[in-house]
């Protein structure tokens, strides 16, 4: 495994622990307790952004160093500290605390943009989606073939998808948060004909799995469109 690669597995896991201590604030605290908690969990993501946001700057700069030793003309006498310095110098050193763009605070506080309409029509046919999903009830293979899931409770394409670890149904997750939410913890799974009557915030797990599978669909269907035109 690269540093790349562990640096990502490293920020996956401290973005999906921020996340669980936003879900218990959000489920179990109210009033002025909520309040303080949510405030200093701000502050914590905000202190995330800046981290990973210099060390991504960071990155870059090495890499330049390389891709300048690497060129046919690279002047191999530079001293390397110095050149990474001045390729760091070069780079965009802050976000003007502007973190509400900053990948880790959309993350963890569900900023997400919502599929333009058009997208969606071009992805996918949605009354074919709607007979296949009425015809499987829950189900999002057929005959081998991936279709992207439905939330039950949106009725929209799932683009976050967070798995039941209970009864294994799959829901777009800032939907089944604000469900659980208002159900105040007595929330039945929302798929229709499931036994599961008591759904909870520590049931639900990641589904990296789907997400990558809808991420892909969405490209391919979209790359079909495209040539289609």
């Amino acid at each position: 495994m690269t540093q790349a690669n562990r640096q990502a597995n490293l920020l996956n896991d401290c973005i999906n622990s921020l996340k669980l201590w936003k879900e218990l604030i959000e489920t179990h605290l109210v009033g002025d307790e909520k309040s303080g908690e949510l405030k200093h969990l701000e502050e914590i993501v905000k202190d995330c952004c800046s981290i990973d946001f210099n060390a991504s700057k960071c990155s870059e700069a090495c890499q330049d160093v390389v891709d300048h030793f690497n060129s046919d003309s690279a002047d191999t006498n530079v001293d390397i500290e110095e050149l990474y310095r001045e390729k760091l110098a070069n780079k965009q050193t802050s976000f003007n605390d502007n973190y509400q763009q900053q990948k880790i605070w959309k993350e963890i506080f569900n900023v997400t943009d919502d599929y333009d309409v058009e997208e969606v029509e071009q992805a996918t046919n949605q009354n074919e989606q709607k007979t296949e999903y009425e015809e499987m009830q829950d189900s999002i293979f057929y005959s081998n073939v991936f279709t992207p899931p439905v939330d039950p409770i949106s009725k929209m394409i799932i683009k976050d998808p967070y798995k039941n670890r209970t009864c294994g149904h799959v829901y777009e997750y800032k939907f089944i948060l604000q469900y659980i939410k208002s159900m105040k913890n007595k929330a039945k799974c929302p798929y229709m004909g499931c036994g599961n009557r008591n759904i909870t915030v520590a049931e639900l797990v990641q589904d990296n799995d789907t997400k990558n599978k809808i991420k892909e669909y969405i490209k391919t269907n979209s790359t079909q469109s495209s040539d289609d035109d």
